[in-house]
């Protein structure tokens, strides 16, 4: 794959997983219903959606800033695996679809951070 294509893909993914964590995010911190009633369910404690949607917004933000990039990705990535478990521990496979599409974009996004040093 030539560099300006993982260049290209980099920049898609950038903007997609910004985007993504920016309205995800903002859901969580107005306490959107369903949400509220999901981390219920869980059994999270109530502060906690206000947690993951601060961390969710910073992430979006972060994505952005050149030399913190890499390190928000891991984050971003970490943040996506506990998403993973809860839903395994819940039972809801059928939900695993969105935080493994964002690990893969995720990935796309570090793959074309490492091409272009």
């Amino acid at each position: 794959m030539t560099g300006e294509i993982k260049s290209a893909l980099g920049k898609i993914s950038l903007l997609i997983l910004s985007v993504g964590f920016l309205g995800v995010g903002m859901l969580k911190l107005i306490s959107y219903p369903s949400l509220v009633a999901s981390f219920q369910k869980w059994h999270l404690p109530p502060w906690f959606i206000y947690v993951v949607g601060l961390c969710e917004l910073c992430i979006a933000v972060a994505l952005f800033y050149a030399p913190w990039r890499k390190k928000t990705i891991v984050a971003a990535a970490i943040l996506m695996v506990g998403a993973i478990t809860v839903h395994l521990m819940a039972g809801e496979l059928s939900q695993l679809y969105g935080p493994t599409v964002v690990l893969f974009l995720l990935a796309v996004l570090w793959a074309s951070e490492s091409s272009q040093q």
